[in-house]
C-alpha cells in the first residue's frame, strides 16, 4: 500500500497523483465541446495496458487524455506518447470524469523514473483479462 507521505510529497497538494505504470497500446480521438458550449475540439486519448496501480480503480486498461504534440509547456514531454512506450502516468480525475494532466507533470518513460518508482513501492497488480474462448 502507499505510504501517503509518499504519494504527497510525489505529487505535491492539489497536483497529478500517481496512478499507474503501463504501456501504450493505442489511441482514439474524442470531440469535445469547450465551456463556452460552441467551441468543438477533439482530444487525444492514450490506452493503457496497466502493469502496476498506486491510485484508481483495478482495472488491466486505462484512458489518460495524451498531451497534443504541438503543444510545448503542458505537461509531460509529448514524444512520450506513442505505441509500445512504458510510462509511470501521474494524473487527475477519476474513471467517471476521465483522467488527464497538467502542468509540471511527473509522467515520464518507466525507465526514466526508478526514482519515484522505488519510492512508490511495488503497487498492486491489475487484475487478469480472461484468455479469449
Amino acid at each position: 500500500m502507499l505510504l501517503p507521505t509518499a504519494h504527497h510529497r510525489l505529487a505535491g497538494k492539489g497536483q497529478c497523483q500517481p496512478r499507474v505504470s503501463g504501456t501504450i497500446t493505442g489511441f482514439r480521438e474524442v470531440e469535445q465541446t469547450a465551456p463556452d458550449g460552441k467551441t468543438r475540439f477533439k482530444t487525444r486519448i492514450a490506452i493503457f495496458h496497466v502493469t502496476h496501480i498506486w491510485k484508481g480503480p483495478l482495472a488491466p486498461t486505462i484512458e489518460v487524455t495524451a498531451p497534443e504534440p504541438e503543444l510545448l509547456c503542458v505537461g509531460p514531454e509529448p514524444s512520450y506518447f506513442k505505441v509500445g512506450n512504458d510510462l509511470l502516468v501521474y494524473a487527475r480525475g477519476s474513471q467517471k470524469t476521465g483522467y488527464g494532466m497538467d502542468i509540471c507533470n511527473r509522467t515520464r518513460l518507466a525507465q526514466d523514473a526508478k526514482d519515484d518508482l522505488n519510492e512508490l513501492g511495488p503497487g498492486q497488480e491489475p487484475p487478469r483479462q480472461p484468455e479469449p474462448k
